[in-house]
């Protein structure tokens, strides 16, 4: 099954939640990429379904949210306003 990762609110000005599906994100690397394709944030997702990103201090404009696990990647535009 295709993972689906909805994001909201989208536009943000604070905090940026991150839900996932099916239920199995470990080992995932997530990055943000701003504009200009450099990496703003990384991490690698916890055990923990759902993630909440703190991007009020990021500067406004368009990011993408890559996700990579096992060779796969998803990319998902969002906005910080």
């Amino acid at each position: 099954a295709e993972a689906s990762w909805p994001l909201y609110p989208n536009p943000t000005d604070g905090v940026l939640n991150i839900q996932v599906r099916p239920l199995n994100p470990p080992g995932t690397t997530c990055r943000v990429l701003d504009c200009a394709g450099r990496i703003i944030y990384q991490w690698q997702w916890s055990t923990a379904q759902n993630e909440a990103l703190d991007v009020s201090s990021w500067s406004n404009g368009l990011y993408v949210l890559e996700f990579t696990k096992s060779g796969q990647r998803h990319t998902l535009p969002f906005m910080k306003q």
